[in-house]
C-alpha cells in the first residue's frame, strides 16, 4: 500500500503508523524525506509551504523522538515505516 499517489519507492506500514499516532500527512512528508526531497521540494510537492512542511517535520521528530532527519528515517527503517 502506498502513502501517495506518486511513484515512491518508500512503502510504509499502517501498524508502525498507528502506533506513532502519525497523521496520514506526516507519512507523506516521511516518505518525501526518504525519497531525499529537501523542504520545498516537499512542499511543492505536496502542495504546501515551506513553513508547514517543517511542522510536520517537527512533528514527526518528536513523535520518534529524534532533533534531526537522518535520525528521523534511521528510526523510521528500524521500525519498518518505510522501506
Amino acid at each position: 500500500m502506498r502513502a501517495s499517489s506518486s511513484q515512491s519507492k518508500y512503502q510504509w506500514s499502517v501498524k508502525a503508523k498507528k502506533n506513532l499516532d502519525l497523521t496520514m500527512r506526516e507519512m507523506e512528508v516521511l516518505i518525501a524525506m526518504a525519497e531525499g526531497l529537501s523542504n520545498k521540494q516537499i512542499a511543492e510537492k505536496l502542495h504546501l509551504i515551506e513553513h508547514t512542511v517543517k511542522t510536520y517535520a517537527s512533528n514527526l521528530y518528536s513523535k520518534l523522538n529524534v532533533n534531526r532527519r537522518t535520525q528521523a528515517l534511521k528510526i523510521a527503517k528500524e521500525l519498518k515505516m518505510i522501506e
